[in-house]
């Protein structure tokens, strides 16, 4: 079984816990077929701003292969921009719509010049095309570059109803039993992050009620934004040059491999399963 955090992902904007504004503006866009095309979530991480652009793709009935994501941390260069927006321009083969995830957009702060290059882009988006983007910290990147996206959405994290709810309706999903002080302390360990909440109430599912509370322990669940970076890299896109990535980007952290080891191994595992054949891997 997979982690909650990816096996329950929305997969469309109905399933999205809280936010209820977003969900609002977001239904009736799609409602009136007047959904912008280039929208950028803002928030802290794990509150669900990806998770808001898969459930959009679901909404826009985009097929998976269609669906780009960008780590703009490797598309910080002019000359990459503009290979985006060569590519872009083709839609799909045997029509349809496609969609570009841009991640983490702070990652071109450093970078004026690639940001001035992504506005003709975003200016000229043809109409087969969506581009979705998230960010935790707006207040980096120049104002003509969000500018260009509208509307800027703030994604908040869950409230403690809210999270209770997302807690309880994946726990009768998997027949998992937890007492209201576990529900309690795995909202308080979250601060209300449903990424977070979902590892947490993973971490727990085989453990006997009694001992649920005590074997949640804050400091296994903190937020690691380079690391979920990482592994949700090869969750997208499994293969050797990725992991030969993610090797060299663990050293340059300062980070031992073999303390992450298992989770490599159990996400290479997973992607194997789940994407391509394991002979692929090429």
């Amino acid at each position: 079984m997979e982690n909650f955090a990816i096996s329950e992902r929305p997969t469309c904007i109905n399933d999205v816990f809280g936010n209820e504004k977003i969900k609002t503006i977001l239904k009736t866009a799609i409602e009136t077929n007047s959904l912008p095309h280039s929208i950028m979530f803002v928030g802290e991480g794990g509150c669900g701003k990806t998770s808001l652009c898969n459930a959009l793709c679901h909404e826009l009935d985009v097929d998976e292969i269609n669906v780009h994501y960008i780590d703009l941390g490797m598309y910080a260069s002019i000359d990459s921009v503009r290979e985006l927006g060569e590519q872009i321009k083709y839609a799909p083969l045997g029509g349809g719509k496609c969609v570009y995830i841009l991640e983490e957009c702070h990652k071109l702060s450093s970078n004026k010049k690639a940001q001035e290059a992504f506005l003709f882009l975003l200016e000229h988006i043809p109409e087969h095309a969506y581009i979705f983007a998230t960010t935790t910290n707006p207040e980096q990147l120049l104002k003509p570059f969000l500018s260009r996206f509208e509307p800027l959405l703030k994604v908040e994290p869950l409230n403690k109803d809210e999270t209770f709810n997302l807690i309880r309706t994946v726990s009768k999903k998997y027949d998992i039993t937890l007492k209201k002080s576990t529900a309690e302390r795995i909202y308080e360990v979250s601060d209300g992050k449903p990424r977070v909440a979902l590892r947490i109430l993973y971490s727990i599912k085989d453990v006997p009620v009694e001992e649920q509370y005590d074997a949640i322990q804050s400091n296994e669940f903190e937020e690691v934004p380079e690391m979920i970076e990482l592994y949700e890299m090869l969750v997208r896109k499994p293969n050797t040059d990725t992991y030969k990535t993610v090797m060299e980007t663990l050293d340059k952290m300062g980070q031992d491999w073999e303390s992450h080891r298992l989770g490599l191994i159990a996400i290479a595992g997973n992607c194997a399963m789940r994407v391509i054949n394991p002979t692929n891997l090429t």
